[in-house]
This record gives structure tokens, sequence and C-alpha cells, in this order.
């Protein structure tokens, strides 16, 4: 079964009405790969001590902001959303 192809006005429209959830899986990202492979990977191109964990330390409070902002009701969700 093959995906359908989708010109770039379909593809700007499917991300329009989908950001919330594309905004979700980043921040996921951010707050799981980011400390945990980032900083790895951070630690393979040999950088010196510091900044591989500030780096992951900023990508886990980034992530972890942004969750906090797409959950809050009235922020970053619909305003009619109740929880």
């Amino acid at each position: 079964m093959r995906l359908p192809r989708l010109s770039l006005a379909e593809l700007k429209d499917a991300i329009r009405r989908k950001w919330r959830a594309l905004a979700f899986v980043l921040a996921c990202l951010l707050v799981f790969a980011g400390p945990t492979y980032g900083t790895y990977a951070l630690y393979a191109i040999n950088l010196p001590w510091p900044a591989p964990d500030l780096v992951g330390f900023a990508s886990l409070a980034l992530g972890l902001v942004l969750i906090a902002y797409l959950l809050a009701p009235g922020g970053g969700g619909s305003s009619s959303q109740k929880l």
C-alpha cells in the first residue's frame, strides 16, 4: 500500500491543523532524547565537560516548559478545553 503524495499546500495545511500534536512530539523528544542521546553525542565528539551536561539540562527544561505550555488550560490549548 502506497501513501498518497501530498502537494506543498496540502502539507502546510496538514501541519497547520496538527501543530499541537507535532509540538507535543517535539517536546517529548526534547525531554527524553535530549538529555540522553544528545549528551552522549556531544561527549562522542569530545566537547569539554560542562557543555554536554548543560545542553542536556537545557533540552530537558525546554521540553518540560513546552509540555506545560501545551497542556495548560487556556495557554497553548484551546480555551474551551476542560481538564
